[in-house]
């Protein structure tokens, strides 16, 4: 079974491996900065998520801090990818 299904795929894989042989690095690597650009620009418009009120502490509101809110750290992955892509082509 395993045999027939790879037969019947192998000509598929070698037409995308054909097309996409033709795509330059460089294009690669604007699509993928511009699609963790994309990314980013929705997480930023996301609500804030991060710390909440702690019945610990008496149900105060401990402080938006830059740090604590999620949507920061996500986007600071999402750059972070983008740098290593860029650096090492």
């Amino acid at each position: 079974m395993k045999e027939a299904l790879a037969e019947l795929l192998k000509p598929v894989a070698g037409h995308l491996a054909d097309f996409f042989s033709v795509i330059p690095l460089w294009g690669v690597q604007v699509i993928f900065v511009l699609m963790m650009a994309g990314l980013g620009a929705w997480i930023v418009s996301l609500r804030h998520e991060g710390r909440q009120k702690s019945p610990r502490h008496g149900g105060e509101d401990p402080g938006f801090a830059l740090v604590h809110d999620l949507r920061f750290w996500a986007v600071m992955l999402l750059g972070m990818q983008c740098v290593l892509v860029l650096v090492f082509r």
